[in-house]
């Protein structure tokens, strides 16, 4: 046998072989360990400059942020600005002001968050520089506005500083922006290359923990089939979800936390064009495109601002949907976040549906609405001129004193007359409610005087036949904030309701009374009529209702008046009641309205009268208005001269020299109204005579254009008496 040698190193000592695997293992523990602490080291400066960078790019994103949001004030304070000097309508003031006082702040907080050592503030001393010259200057034209200087501020405009001043500030802007894009640049390279230095040292500790993952291979094992069987029932559940969703009417998409589209139901599919596996992945605003409907602009997408905002966003107005192909459809929709169960951000859904026909049928109604009133005003129009010819001549009659049955008659047209003009008021005053044309004219007024003077001018109209009216007022004063003329028309709706429903001798009593409790004042007109049952009094305020609902109508009207009362008692922030015991038993109707306090006094203006006769040229094609026009002047001994187109008027005008012209709108031989005020305005000769309108409009754009064009004064037709005199004879500068 041969002797082997003790330090022969191929054949260890018996405890040699698990000294050597113990000299390994140590080994192998003090390089994992030195290992970890590396990749430790690397994260920790990792994560320091993904602060630091981070926190440098998060400035320049608020920074960037304060900049776009102090150059749209600036925006808004000129679009204030110049929508208050060419339209002069306070609201664009508003705008200008809201956004005037939120400038400063807006500078402050810029200036504050500007840390760029680049050029030592260089950049925000000119950008500020240029705000103040821009402010100032938007500033001296709000205050030209205001002082009523409108032409020296819209010159103003008109010399270009302003539109310098924005190209400097414009241009500043991106010039800061793109420097401050470059060092987010520089940001984003820097965490890149840290967050690379980290994930190397990971993939080290990575590869040395494979050893650790071996060691508990078997626990993972069981671990993963527990995890399969939690994911087997996530799969379940979102098959659920997705088919609940492709079944539902709306569409459906749903994104990643970053806004990239992650699905589409069946809907969505349809009205985006988009197939579910061609969307997915792509920026949402790809696949949901969105501009307004009125000018096509770019829509900011709801998903976007619920990621941005992290709270529901409600229905966007007025939105277009534009698929895929190009199709637009109107659509209203919404989004809201998804959040998992400890509240992290996950993505938005977003719901939305095709409103195309809704959007459709409004736009028809709104239409058919506008038809509606031009028909309203056109039939009011044609109405208002054979009246006007009607009682005028009545007018006419009762100066010439007819007698027996021709006196009877005069006094059945005037009367029929009056009723059908009243007709014509309340349709047109009903629908200019139902628009929300219908304006109040406030003032302080003393009820008892309305409610006196409207008995009294009721009781003279001789629309009182077989009716006894009365009036009771109270010995203390009513102040309300109203309008005379509405609450005078409301009182007669009333008077001339409680008249019209009465079967033989009626007696209707108008009474006025305070309630110092409730702080309101109360209107009564109580009749002994026909009365109404339940049904009856449940809709009376209701348009074209009427308690007479027999085939025979045989008490006429459109069933308007007492509707109209109630809009004018409402748009007074009052109340109308009705109230009977029944059929035959009479009716009763209150007004409440809310008392205000007595008015400070004020100094009356004394009238300047004039009689003398005047020199009146009549324009109208419309013989029979005309006719009792003139008769009336030449009675109060006026000389009066006729023309009947407008070409004849300007002809004669300017050989009769009038100093007043009664001239119809509606016009023949291609001149109307208008054109024949603005020829006046334009002759040296005529331009200082008396210009009144006389039309069947009388709307109040219809004043306002009447006045545009150059006319003093705007007579509606049917022109009474009274009203014609006082414009003829008295001061000849009324204003419309």
């Amino acid at each position: 046998m041969f002797a082997q040698h003790s330090d022969d190193p191929v054949a260890p000592g018996p405890g040699g072989s698990r000294a050597s695997v113990s000299r390994y293992v140590k080994l192998g523990y003090l390089l994992a360990t030195l290992m970890f602490v590396a990749t430790a080291w690397t994260a920790i400066q990792g994560t320091r400059t993904l602060r630091s960078k981070g926190a440098e790019a998060s400035n320049l994103v608020e920074f960037m942020g304060t900049l776009r949001d102090t150059y749209s004030l600036i925006q808004e304070m000129e679009t204030g600005q110049r929508g208050y000097v060419v339209t002069q309508q306070g609201d664009y003031l508003d705008q200008y002001l809201t956004a005037s006082e939120q400038l400063s702040a807006a500078l402050a907080e810029l200036k504050e968050r500007d840390g760029s050592e680049l050029d030592h503030g260089a950049w925000f001393r000119e950008f500020s520089d240029l705000v103040e010259k821009r402010e100032r200057e938007l500033r001296e034209t709000v205050q030209l506005m205001n002082a009523g200087q409108h032409e020296e501020a819209l010159a103003t405009i008109l010399q270009g500083n302003g539109r310098q001043y924005m190209n400097a500030i414009r241009g500043a802007v991106a010039e800061r922006q793109s420097r401050d894009l470059g060092r987010l640049r520089l940001v984003r390279d820097a965490i890149v290359a840290a967050l690379e230095r980290t994930a190397l040292m990971g993939t080290g500790a990575a590869l040395l923990g494979l050893g650790i993952i071996g060691v508990s291979f078997y626990r993972m094992r069981s671990e993963l089939t527990a995890r399969q069987a939690l994911l087997d029932d996530l799969h379940r559940q979102r098959e659920e979800l997705r088919v609940t969703l492709f079944s539902i009417g709306d569409g459906v998409i749903t994104t990643d936390a970053s806004g990239r589209v992650q699905s589409l139901n069946g809907m969505a599919e349809q009205l985006t064009g988009w197939s579910n596996q061609d969307a997915e992945g792509r920026p949402l605003e790809a696949v949901f495109e969105l501009v307004q409907e009125a000018d096509r602009q770019r829509v900011e997408n709801p998903a976007t601002k619920a990621l941005r905002d992290a709270k529901t966003v409600g229905l966007t107005n007025h939105a277009i949907l534009v698929a895929r192909d190009g199709t637009e459809r109107a659509i209203d929709d919404s989004a809201a976040p998804i959040r998992s169960a400890d509240g992290q951000l996950l993505g938005a859904v977003l719901v939305f549906r095709d409103v195309t026909a809704q959007r459709q049928a409004q736009s028809t109604l709104l239409e058919s609405q506008r038809r509606k009133d031009e028909f309203l005003a056109m039939l009011a129009h044609e109405l208002r001129n054979p009246l006007a010819g009607i009682l005028t001549g009545v007018q006419v009659l009762r100066v010439l004193r007819p007698e027996g049955d021709a006196a009877k008659m005069q006094a059945v047209i005037e009367r029929q007359a009056a009723h059908m003009a009243r007709m014509v008021d309340d349709l047109l005053d009903t629908s200019r409610f139902a628009c929300g044309k219908l304006v109040l004219r406030r003032e302080h007024l003393d009820l008892r005087e309305v409610v006196r003077e409207t008995v009294d001018d009721y009781g003279n109209s001789q629309l009182t036949e077989d009716c006894e009216l009365t009036c009771d007022l109270p010995d203390e004063e009513a102040w309300v904030w109203g309008d005379r003329t509405r609450l005078a028309q409301a009182i007669a709706n009333l008077i001339h309701n409680s008249c019209k429903f009465g079967d033989g001798p009626n007696k209707v009593c108008v009474a006025l009374r305070i309630d110092s409790a409730a702080n309101v004042a109360e209107i009564s007109v109580t009749d002994q009529g026909i009365g109404m049952d339940r049904e009856t009094l449940a809709r009376v305020f209701q348009p074209f209702m009427q308690a007479d609902n027999s085939v025979e109508r045989s008490r006429g009207g459109l069933g308007l008046g007492l509707a109209l009362v109630h809009a004018l008692v409402t748009l007074h922030d009052g109340q109308v009641f009705a109230h009977s015991e029944g059929l035959g038993q009479g009716c009763r109707f209150t007004i409440r309205l809310p008392l205000s306090l007595r008015p400070m006094p004020e100094h009356p203006v004394a009238a300047i009268d004039s009689t003398e006769p005047r020199r009146v040229l009549i324009i109208d094609d419309r013989r029979d208005a005309v006719m009792p026009l003139e008769k009336i002047l030449q009675l109060k001994g006026h000389q009066v001269r006729i023309a009947a187109d407008g070409p004849a008027g300007l002809e004669l005008a300017r050989s009769f020299a009038p100093e007043i012209v009664l001239c119809d709108i509606g016009l023949p031989a291609g001149m109307d109204g208008y054109e024949v005020a603005r020829a006046m305005r334009g002759d040296a000769r005529l331009a200082n005579v008396y210009l009144v309108a006389i039309t069947g409009y009388g709307q109040v754009e219809d004043r306002q254009l009447a006045q545009a064009v150059g006319f003093d004064y705007h007579l509606t037709k049917p022109v009474g008496k009274d009203e014609l005199l006082q414009v003829v004879q008295h001061t000849p500068r009324f204003a419309i």
